[in-house]
């Protein structure tokens, strides 16, 4: 079933054989170049130090307020993997055909794999994995996909609150209504003609006229 991988954001993490609470999901990680959620990194319950990392695949079940986990062993003191997804948040997509489609707010994912580019707008992308390109500055996609309706809930409304989502998505709207103005008042010029002037009649390049006396 596909769910936003913003979902497991902040979720309780317990084990299954303790019932033991290890502390709290903090961020969510990825693949760039394979487009799927490498793991997630834990905070530890009551403080603010990270307890470890967990790959996905030591994920047992995610619930809707618990992230289960098999033994608390699961949960590695080691350096998170991938990409975190919170880097991409407020990036935009384009087509390959020049078409601006949205800002990015989150993903969505099967088994892991990243199947939705959610917008700030609340429209949604269905994608293939191997469709997508996450840059450094923008995220590609084919000419073919058209966004659709749906995709609500996201990343930042996990880590920040909805009121920090909704600066976002009104942040966003801002430099894009700015970029449209500055498009309006200022359209793109045709180059420049380059005029040459036109010789007189009889005359040669660098010959003035005059008669030699």
């Amino acid at each position: 079933m596909e769910q936003p991988a913003v979902e497991s954001l902040g979720l309780r993490v317990i084990t299954l054989q303790e019932g033991r609470l290890c502390g709290f999901v903090h961020r969510v990680y990825f693949h760039a170049h394979k487009r799927a959620i490498s793991g997630v990194s834990v905070r530890k319950a009551h403080t603010a130090e990270l307890e470890g990392w967990l790959d996905t695949a030591d994920i047992r079940r995610v619930g809707e307020h618990v992230l289960f986990v098999d033994r608390a062993e699961l949960i590695k003191g080691k350096s998170p993997v991938g990409r975190d997804l919170k880097d991409v948040a407020g990036l935009p997509v384009t087509a390959l055909d020049g078409r601006f489609l949205g800002s990015l707010v989150d993903v969505g994912v099967s088994n892991w794999r990243i199947t939705r580019l959610l917008f700030a707008d609340g429209q949604a992308l269905r994608i293939r994995p191997d469709d997508v390109v996450f840059g450094r500055d923008a995220v590609l996609v084919p000419a073919r996909l058209r966004p659709e309706p749906g995709g609500a809930g996201g990343l930042l409304s996990a880590l920040f609150g909805e009121t920090a989502v909704g600066d976002l998505c009104r942040a966003v709207a801002r430099v894009e209504l700015a970029a449209h103005h500055h498009l309006c008042r200022n359209p793109p010029r045709p180059p420049a003609r380059r005029h040459c002037q036109r010789e007189r009649p009889g005359l040669a390049r660098g010959f003035s006229g005059r008669s030699r006396r």
